[in-house]
C-alpha cells in the first residue's frame, strides 16, 4: 500500500484531482504531499483510499513508449485528421511533465485507397498498433 502511495505522490497529477477522485479532502492530500504530513502517521482509512485510488485510476491508466520515453495518456484515443488521411490520437504527459499529443496510424486494411475509413472497422482496438505510436508532439 505504502509503495503505491508513494507512486501517486511521485506523478505529475494534481492534488485537486487526487482529493476529487479519492473522495479525500484536498487540503489533507495537500498536507501529505508538501510533507506537512507524514505518511507514517495517515489513518488506515486515508491509506487505504489512496491506494484504491492507485489500484483502480492510475494503474489502469495506459503507457506508451515512444523513442524510449514513457508517455502516460490522459485520454482515450480518438479519430482525428481529414477524409483523406485518419489517424487517432490522445493527449499526454511524458515523464518530464510536458504536455504531449501521441499519434497511431491506423492499419491499412482499415482504410480505403482515399485514406479514409473504410466503414468494417467494429472494434477500435483493432485500429492500430496501440504500443507503437508513430509520434509524439510537444503542446
Amino acid at each position: 500500500m505504502r509503495e503505491n502511495i508513494l507512486k501517486i505522490m511521485n506523478m505529475n497529477i494534481s492534488v485537486y484531482r487526487i482529493a476529487k477522485e479519492a473522495g479525500i479532502p484536498e487540503n489533507t492530500v495537500r498536507r501529505l504531499w508538501k510533507g506537512e504530513s507524514s505518511l507514517d502517521n495517515v489513518t488506515l482509512l486515508l491509506a487505504e483510499k489512496l491506494n484504491k485510488y492507485y489500484l483502480e485510476v492510475v494503474k489502469m491508466t495506459q503507457t506508451v513508449t515512444f523513442e524510449g520515453k514513457e508517455i502516460t495518456l490522459t485520454q482515450d484515443a480518438y479519430l482525428d485528421g481529414t477524409h483523406e488521411a485518419s489517424y487517432y490520437q490522445a493527449s499526454g504527459v511524458d515523464t518530464d511533465g510536458n504536455d504531449v499529443i501521441v499519434k497511431w496510424e491506423i492499419y491499412e486494411h482499415w482504410l480505403n485507397e482515399d485514406g479514409s475509413l473504410n466503414g468494417e472497422l467494429e472494434d477500435e482496438s483493432d485500429a492500430c498498433d496501440w504500443d507503437k505510436p508513430v509520434d509524439v508532439i510537444n503542446v
